[in-house]
């Protein structure tokens, strides 16, 4: 089941091609092998293919909300430490909780 919703997310993935053709082609989305290891890894974050490396981490965090939205919020944290250049980051959900009330 979560192959085939990652199928499915590859192929929306692709749709945008004649807005965006030099990121789609550098993602290389038909090569399945490449990607097996990042579709199949609990912590896909850290096993991104060799050839989308030198994706920014903006980019990245973009790959994993398409393709792995189960990491998304691990992802979205790493983004932040390294946009933030922080060694930690923990937000408090008290925090979020007292926002989500205004």
């Amino acid at each position: 089941m979560h192959f085939t919703r990652t199928r499915h997310n590859l192929i929306l993935i692709s749709a945008p091609q004649n807005c965006i053709p030099n990121l789609i082609s550098k993602l290389r989305l038909d090569e399945s092998m490449a990607w097996s290891n990042f579709i199949e890894s609990t912590d896909c974050e850290n096993s991104f293919p060799s050839h989308v490396q030198n994706l920014s981490s903006f980019q990245k965090l973009l790959l994993v909300q398409a393709l792995r939205p189960d990491r998304l919020r691990t992802m979205m944290v790493i983004f932040a430490q390294k946009s933030l250049g922080l060694l930690h980051f923990s937000p408090s959900s008290q925090y979020f909780c007292l926002w989500l009330k205004f």
